[in-house]
């Protein structure tokens, strides 16, 4: 079954906007193993657009349209969808109901141009809009069956969650044979290789698991690899998608953080939640990037107690007690500096881990024994100070900062799990 998607707003295709609707549109089809051929984003212009849907109508089985239904003259996908099946448009009754519903029922006074979202091509069958004003509709172009809604993406996801895809699925049941069952895609994630040697990995993947379509998804430094049902295979359900899984898991071993599809931050989050402990962070090189990491997921006060950005050698000792011997001897960016950053920032807190990190994120202030890339990282915990030293060939800055913050939270993750049970 072949789909295309169609986004459609000058706003979009000038870049004011950027165009969610499609990504979800394209991962709400694959929860039942169908994959988007393409998407394409034309702007308002009447000829362009009724040329495009044409176009696209002719090589594809749906055609899936956002955008242009609105009250205002550049809303002009409903007359260009008819002039596409060389049809009129019409003041639809059963649309203009809907529209004069809505506004009823809000008890706002309908604008006269709120009747210009119920003028739409003659023949095509109304999608009502439960959240909004704009109906969408269904029109068949010669083979093609297209949906047209709007693109306000809570009005979109609405009439596609409620029409557009169980009509999909009753369509593939009747024509194709075929049971499309919204399976949850896997996604698990890694850390510590590259994209090229998780490829290389699993490269049998695809064949040894006929119903599952995989996937790729770089998100500097973590890979997600995706796992989706494949509608076009026999075979593509849960209990396959589940082996395919596991083979991944078994396949990757200790380079998997997730099979949740987690971040480092999300996973070490969950493991403080079912430890019951707290973390406090000492960041020199990272710049509070740990701690806006670790902030960032809903919930985080739950374990999250303090962060200090302890960058110069007065605030290492005033605030966590690192001794100034200490500096003198080995330096800021040392596992020793490292080791009592963690130390004190756990002493200051009472928290139960104390992570520190102090390292050269460049691109300056490298030294041959000190190289661009390099980062000590301590964690204190009860009973244990541990830290390691760690290079990278980065001479990106923010590159640089992102991989240390999370190899210290890794770091931790990996520790809580040689622990296991509570701490």
């Amino acid at each position: 079954m072949k789909i295309k998607i169609l986004s459609t707003g000058d706003e979009i295709v000038s870049g004011g906007v950027v165009d969610t609707n499609a990504s979800w549109l394209a991962a709400s089809l694959l929860g039942l193993g169908l994959t988007v051929d393409c998407f394409v984003a034309v702007g308002d212009d009447f000829g362009t657009l009724r040329r495009t849907i044409a176009d696209l109508a002719a090589e594809t089985d749906i055609l899936i349209v956002t955008g242009g239904l609105g009250p205002t003259n550049d809303d002009i996908t409903a007359e260009a969808a008819a002039g596409a099946v060389n049809t009129k448009t019409i003041l639809n009754p059963e649309a203009l109901g809907l529209v004069t519903d809505y506004f009823n029922r809000k008890g706002w006074p309908m604008n006269p141009s709120n009747k210009k979202q119920a003028v739409l091509p003659r023949d095509c069958r109304v999608i009502e809009n439960e959240v909004g004003t704009a109906p969408g509709f269904y029109l068949r172009i010669s083979g093609c069956h297209g949906f047209f809604m709007p693109g306000v993406p809570k009005e979109m996801k609405a009439m596609t969650l409620n029409w557009v895809l169980p009509w999909i699925q009753r369509y593939a049941a009747k024509n194709l044979g075929r049971t499309l069952t919204d399976i949850t895609p896997r996604t698990i994630t890694v850390f510590g290789l590259p994209e090229s040697e998780v490829g290389a990995r699993l490269k049998d993947l695809a064949t040894q698991f006929p119903g599952v379509r995989p996937g790729f998804r770089a998100d500097f430094p973590l890979i997600q690899v995706k796992l989706y049902p494949d509608s076009e295979k026999r075979g593509g359900g849960e209990n396959i998608l589940d082996q395919a899984e596991q083979f991944v898991v078994t396949t990757l071993g200790r380079w998997v953080i997730s099979r949740e599809g987690l971040t480092m931050e999300q996973e070490v989050g969950r493991l403080l939640v079912q430890k019951k402990a707290t973390i406090a962070l000492a960041e020199s090189c990272t710049g509070g990037l740990m701690a806006s990491m670790l902030t960032d997921v809903p919930g985080s006060s739950e374990y999250f107690i303090f962060s200090g950005v302890t960058y110069s050698n007065e605030a290492k000792i005033r605030v966590l007690g690192v001794r100034q011997s200490t500096l003198e001897s080995h330096g800021a960016v040392s596992e020793e500096t490292a080791g009592e950053m963690a130390q004190g920032v756990r002493r200051l807190t009472q928290a139960t881990y104390g992570i520190s990190t102090s390292g050269v994120a460049g691109p300056g202030g490298g030294s041959p024994e000190k190289p661009v890339g390099m980062v000590c990282i301590g964690i204190a915990g009860p009973g244990f100070c541990t830290t390691k030293r760690y290079g990278f060939a980065f001479n990106d800055r923010t590159m640089n900062k992102q991989i240390f913050a999370v190899t210290a939270l890794g770091a931790l993750r990996k520790r809580m799990l040689m622990q296991g049970g509570s701490v």
